[in-house]
């Protein structure tokens, strides 16, 4: 039986080993505390043993990522308006403002018509408004980096949960 993690707390919730399982053998569930998700391995039966799971992990394989220093910024937009429709400050907003010209693809968490958060994508800055009030919650990339994916083979930029990846 394969262990993704020993512990909910040891899994950064990225879920990129259920996006890239070639078998869906991998399930995002919230954790013990109803926050936010970790990796359900849902049995030998239907796994290859093809690692992809352990290979993509962030947190596994020593990726750079984890090794380095944590960084902190803070930052507000200067827009008045912007500032009172947003709840980080608008600095998600500014970020993006950056690349407008480029017409990025834009992935973030919004509210969807039941109130549940869902993960999401629009094209251009000027279609980001659902992402601005659902920063303090966590949300299921729910098999997103496929779509991130398309986009990047297709030369576009990708905006990422304030992470700018081309």
């Amino acid at each position: 039986m394969m262990i993704l993690f020993e512990k909910d707390e040891d899994c950064c919730g990225c879920s990129a080993c259920e996006a890239i399982c070639p078998k869906h053998n991998i399930k995002m569930i919230p954790n013990t505390d109803g926050g936010y998700h970790y990796p359900l391995y849902l049995g030998d039966e239907n796994c290859i043993n093809c690692n992809l799971c352990l290979e993509v992990c962030p947190l596994k394989k020593g990726n750079d990522m984890v090794k380095r220093e944590k960084v902190y910024y803070a930052g507000t937009t200067k827009d008045r308006k912007l500032w009172e429709e947003s709840t980080s400050g608008g600095a998600f907003s500014e970020i993006c403002r950056l690349y407008q010209d480029e017409n990025p693809v834009i992935f973030g968490a919004r509210w969807d018509d039941e109130f549940n958060v869902v993960m999401d994508y629009v094209e251009g800055v000027e279609n980001m408004a659902p992402f601005r009030r659902s920063k303090y919650v966590a949300a299921n990339p729910n098999m997103v980096f496929k779509h991130v994916k398309a986009f990047l083979n297709g030369n576009r930029t990708v905006i990422f949960q304030e992470r700018l990846v081309k």
